[in-house]
């Protein structure tokens, strides 16, 4: 048996077991698990299936499909693509997909689950969300706010009686930076215990906002390369797919310098259909400095 620690995110969601020293992260593949929601019909879709649905970023209900929807926990009700749902009913619908993916890896019988919230969730949120929980067949042993957990699992990286005797008494300002949110725990480690001073945090600035400027940005480049306009010829769903590979483009470019992006069949009605474009790693500080100094302004 064991307690999991449960990363339910604005944007991605997955579990982890520590295991002696290890921490097993149970992922879709060698990526976290969108907490996403799509409804088509009788049929419920979540996770990477229903992301790939999506047209474009941006939280909350596009037509049939919901991303994040733990924004929407102390509702009454939600409308989705033309039904009235319970939040807590559609929050327990990704919570259920992650634990089943886990599950599926062999994850042992669980006791309780840990569970990660942004610092502004307040008590009529928290009780929504644990109610989600108990009726994915999970029971939340313990809230840990976002940033908190981020600051441990890099003392734990890094040996936690090592770092706790580096970082006694002092303060430390943590920026942890979500798909969806961007929060700040200012704290201070006092005789080995992590003490929160200070949070602060936003929903304006998140990593899916990021994910839509890079689309944005190589969209245009091509467009004007092609001498085209931006929205034009565009096929259905092919901004979805162009979506993904931007988020993916992304990530790589932590350790690589260029990616080649292709999309194949986005425009209709041009002799050459596909999408393709290099993305430097040396554009996105010009790209993403205003949302960088809106982050920063928090400080202020």
């Amino acid at each position: 048996m064991a307690v999991i620690g449960f990363d339910f995110g604005t944007t991605n969601s997955l579990i982890s077991v520590v295991s002696g020293n290890r921490t097993i992260d149970y992922l879709d593949g060698n990526r976290p698990i969108p907490s996403v929601v799509c409804y088509e019909g009788a049929l419920t879709v979540v996770g990477r299936s229903a992301k790939e649905r999506l047209s474009h970023a941006g939280l909350g209900i596009q037509r049939n499909i919901v991303r994040s929807p733990k924004m929407y926990l102390g509702r009454d009700g939600v409308h989705i693509g033309g039904v009235e749902r319970s939040p807590v009913d559609v929050v327990a619908d990704v919570i259920r997909h992650v634990y089943q993916v886990a599950r599926a890896q062999r994850l042992k019988e669980v006791t309780g689950a840990v569970v990660t919230i942004p610092v502004d969730m307040d008590g009529v949120r928290r009780r929504a969300l644990r109610q989600a929980f108990l009726r994915a067949d999970l029971r939340i042993a313990q809230f840990v706010h976002e940033p908190l957990a981020a600051l441990y699992g890099l003392f734990r990286t890094r040996g936690l009686q090592d770092m706790a005797r580096e970082y006694e008494g002092k303060l430390l300002l943590v920026f942890d930076w979500g798909g969806g949110t961007l929060d700040l725990t200012l704290c201070r480690l006092t005789d080995g215990m992590m003490v929160q001073i200070s949070n602060d945090g936003t929903d304006e600035v998140g990593g899916d906002l990021f994910d839509d400027m890079v689309l944005n940005y190589v969209v245009r480049n091509v467009s004007q390369a092609r001498r085209i306009g931006d929205t034009d010829h565009i096929e259905m769903g092919a901004k979805a797919r162009l979506l993904d590979s931007c988020e993916r483009a992304k990530i790589d470019l932590s350790s690589r310098t260029k990616v080649e992006i292709s999309v194949s069949g986005f425009y209709r009605g041009l002799d050459d259909s596909d999408l393709g474009a290099a993305l430097l790693r040396r554009a996105f500080p010009s790209l993403f400095m205003g949302v960088c100094a809106r982050g920063r302004s928090l400080l202020g």
